[in-house]
């Protein structure tokens, strides 16, 4: 009885780091013509919060009395800069994960 059950024990093993491996995730960018065309850019205060930064106030922008905000279709806001970033690298929204088009669709 020992051995078939030392048997299981060494098969799992044999197995075990299949299932704990996580597949790779593919993140699909915006297309540029999405990026333009639905951001809107305004002048905020530098009080604004920029959910991706995690900042109040854009450290690389040297005006420091209006920060450039841009708002996604979904309403949420972000420094422009970051969310730019942002949709070059993922077509959603970070906090809602609202769809831009992409260059696929």
């Amino acid at each position: 009885m020992f051995p078939l059950y030392l048997g299981l024990v060494v098969e799992m093993e044999d197995h075990d780091h299949d299932i704990f491996q996580i597949p790779p995730v593919r993140m699909i960018p915006a297309s540029n013509e999405a990026i333009i065309q639905s951001l809107k850019t305004s002048k905020l205060p530098p009080e604004s919060f920029c959910s991706i930064c995690m900042s109040e106030d854009d450290e690389d922008d040297d005006d420091k009395e209006e920060v450039e905000f841009s708002a996604m279709p979904c309403g949420h806001g972000f420094h422009h800069r970051c969310i730019v970033q942002w949709l070059n690298t993922s077509h959603m929204c970070p906090i809602c994960r609202y769809t831009l088009p992409t260059t696929n669709d």
